[in-house]
């Protein structure tokens, strides 16, 4: 008996495989690097094979910055501090957005939908409220974290580019640390 195969399994593509594609080529040359075609034949296949995995090149995007979003584990909220947690995440936040200089502009300009963006959302909402921040005023926590977060990461970038080994030259980890210190401390006290 044959099996049925979806109409991108004609080619034997898998998502996965279109997104390590983008990934590479993002890499390479930068988002504009990324397109249907270019992608395509990276892969050997014809550009229409991608469509029945992703829409169009912005779902391609969304699904890889989502995809980066997966190698941040999510801390357990219930247990231990929960400062110290939230930190540690924002600070792999940080480290992924760092390390892809090239995405850096899709990070800052696309909402995080994907499911790997909702479990960290959760998890931060989760240790917020731990600390007595819920409703409202967690969700506006939540969206200053990450604009604080996700701008330290674009200030930063580019300046280890420029200067990798350069101390002083670039923002920090305990620069890093120290204002989101800042932060917590203001959102706990306004709560």
């Amino acid at each position: 008996m044959t099996r049925s195969r979806r109409p991108g399994q004609r080619a034997g593509l898998a998502p996965d495989d279109v997104l390590a594609a983008a990934r590479a080529l993002a890499a390479a040359g930068g988002v504009a690097a990324v397109s249907m075609r270019s992608l395509a034949a990276a892969l050997g296949v014809a550009p229409n094979a991608l469509y029945s995995h992703f829409a169009d090149k912005q779902a391609v995007l969304d699904a890889l910055l989502d995809a980066l979003l997966g190698e941040i584990p999510s801390p357990d909220a219930t247990r231990g501090d929960w400062r110290a947690r939230l930190l540690a995440l924002l600070e792999a936040s940080r480290r992924v957005v760092v390390a892809h200089p090239e995405l850096i502009t899709q990070f800052l300009s696309r909402p995080g939908a994907g499911p790997n963006a909702q479990r960290l959302g959760a998890a931060m909402l989760a240790l917020l409220a731990r600390a007595g921040v819920t409703g409202r005023a967690a969700q506006d926590a939540l969206q200053i974290l990450l604009i604080y977060t996700l701008g330290f990461a674009a200030h930063e970038a580019p300046r280890r580019l420029r200067a990798p080994h350069a101390g002083g030259r670039h923002p920090d980890d305990a620069t890093f640390r120290r204002g989101l210190g800042w932060l917590l401390d203001g959102i706990v006290a306004e709560s």
